[in-house]
C-alpha cells in the first residue's frame, strides 16, 4: 500500500515493514518505529484495540490511522485510544507525509 502511494520512495521517510498480517505488533515490539500506519480498511485486527496496546507499551510510537471511509465515531474512537488521527486514505502522498510529520512534531513537544 505505502508503495502505491509512493511514500517509500518519495518522501524522505524510511518504510521499515509493511504487514497484513495478525502478527503486526510483533514487529512494533521488534523494530520500535516513530509511527505507526494502521490500514482500518483490513479487518483482520481490531485496530482501535491494536492502537490502544501499541500507545500503552510504547508510548513514543506515534499511531495513525489511514482509511478510506473514516466516520466521527472511528476518528474519536482511535483518538481515545491513543492515536494521532485518521487520515484520509485518498489523500495524496504529500499530505501523508506532512500529516506524519505534524503527528511526530506534536506528540515530541
Amino acid at each position: 500500500m505505502l508503495d502505491q502511494v509512493g511514500l517509500a520512495y518519495s518522501s524522505g521517510i524510511e518504510v521499515a515493514i509493511e504487514s497484513r498480517r495478525s502478527n503486526s505488533l510483533l514487529h512494533v515490539k521488534q523494530l520500535q518505529p516513530l509511527v505507526v500506519l494502521i490500514n482500518f480498511n483490513f479487518p483482520v485486527v481490531d485496530r482501535i484495540a491494536a492502537t490502544r496496546l501499541i500507545r500503552t507499551r510504547y508510548p513514543h510510537i506515534v499511531v495513525i490511522g489511514l482509511s478510506t471511509n473514516a466516520t466521527d465515531y472511528l476518528v474519536h474512537a482511535m483518538v481515545q485510544a491513543g492515536g494521532y488521527g485518521i487520515l484520509d486514505m485518498a489523500k495524496a502522498v504529500d499530505d501523508l507525509c506532512s500529516y506524519i510529520r505534524k503527528a511526530l512534531l506534536e506528540w515530541s513537544s
